[in-house]
């Protein structure tokens, strides 16, 4: 390569990408607001989201999937028991 060649030829007038003829508008367009999701109680054992339609309490009254209450109150008899 000389030293005069450029390491990308410049292209010609015909050869101009698509991305370059993008409108002015759509550089000064701004989103909406994004709409929140609602907030979901954790459950205290997984700390995943619980749905409130499907939740189960526990003796202090928070939110928790029922797998996660059973898997619970087993891992209490398995240690009670010993």
């Amino acid at each position: 390569m000389t030293r005069n060649t450029p390491f990308f030829p410049s292209r010609t007038s015909k050869e101009v990408s698509p991305m370059t003829r993008i409108r002015r508008s759509f550089h000064h367009a701004r989103p909406g607001p994004i709409p929140k999701k609602p907030a979901l109680p954790a459950c205290p054992i997984c700390h995943k989201e619980v749905l409130i339609e499907t939740a189960k309490t526990d003796e202090d009254g928070r939110a928790l999937h029922e797998e996660c209450y059973l898997f619970r109150l087993r891992l209490k008899r398995l240690h009670n028991a010993n």
